[in-house]
């Protein structure tokens, strides 16, 4: 069961870059977040209405909001915004195959202490495989500095937000997701303002991204990400995360026609090889510590 939980997660995340892809010419990225966003907390709180579960206090609620801000509105906004300047869904999505990484370094951060050596050499390793994919779209002015800071600033906020998820997890799933889906509305009609953007014209195509967004990815793919990160930990959901960069450029092939060089394609393999021995080499750090063995 859990294996299809995760494998479910994984194909519902990677789609959410190909949805940044999708709405280009429909509609205004912060536009479309703020609306995905507001749609799927009035359903969760509709749902909420119905199922009665427990409500959190205002200091959890407050808590809600601000891991949704995190995980959904900062995230999110910056992906997609940096996806309509022009980075390609794929390469973004391999952004967010760094996640596992910069989970280490947060941890590390955090705890003050300096990850194994091998943790260090899986992060070289990712980070010459991410050279490898950068390099030709920087060649040619695709990949701007610009937008690799959006990228890395986007997956640093999911990273925070994913790791202080445990801290409600005591809290009733709709609830929760209602409130956090609220706190990324706050955040995407902000940057909607900021950024002057308007309303889009009703189309099919918006209609249909709405809807896969609402129901699949904010309502679906949220929950199976909380379930995941309340049954395991904020580190298995980093490395599930691993499958999204392929998924999605295979999704950006067939829907889009778009193509990684065999050098990009190459870089993707390394990139997420080092993150995955960086990630098992600082998993077996943490269970050889003095406090796992208590």
């Amino acid at each position: 069961m859990g294996v299809i939980v995760a494998a479910a997660f994984a194909f519902i995340w990677s789609t959410g870059f190909v949805v940044g892809r999708f709405i280009h010419g429909a509609a205004e990225p912060n536009t479309f977040l703020a609306l995905r966003f507001a749609i799927a907390a009035a359903l969760l709180f509709g749902a909420c209405a119905l199922v009665r579960p427990r409500m959190p206090d205002l200091r959890t609620v407050g808590a809600h909001l601000g891991i949704g801000g995190l995980v959904n509105g900062v995230y999110l906004c910056l992906v997609y915004v940096a996806i309509a300047e022009g980075l390609p869904a794929g390469i973004m999505a391999l952004f967010g195959g760094w996640q596992p990484v910069l989970t280490v370094i947060v941890a590390a951060v955090a705890h003050r202490s300096l990850p194994r050596p091998s943790v260090v050499i899986g992060i070289v390793v990712s980070l010459l495989g991410l050279g490898l994919v950068l390099g030709p779209g920087a060649s040619t002015g695709v990949v701007t500095a610009g937008l690799v800071v959006m990228a890395l600033a986007s997956i640093t906020a999911l990273t925070i937000g994913t790791m202080l998820q445990p801290a409600v997890r005591s809290a009733a799933m709709l609830p929760t997701l209602a409130w956090q889906m609220t706190g990324g509305a706050i955040v995407a009609v902000g940057g909607a303002v900021l950024l002057g953007e308007s309303l889009p014209e009703p189309s099919a195509r918006l209609i249909g991204a709405l809807a896969w967004s609402v129901l699949g990815i904010s309502v679906l793919g949220m929950a199976l990400m909380l379930h995941l990160v309340r049954t395991t930990s904020p580190t298995t959901v980093a490395i599930v995360v691993l499958a999204a960069p392929p998924l999605a450029a295979i999704q950006t092939y067939l829907l889009f026609g778009d193509t990684l060089t065999p050098f990009q394609i190459l870089g993707v393999v390394v990139a997420l090889a080092g993150v995955g021995v960086a990630r098992v080499a600082a998993q077996s750090s943490q269970n050889t510590s003095p406090t796992s063995m208590k």
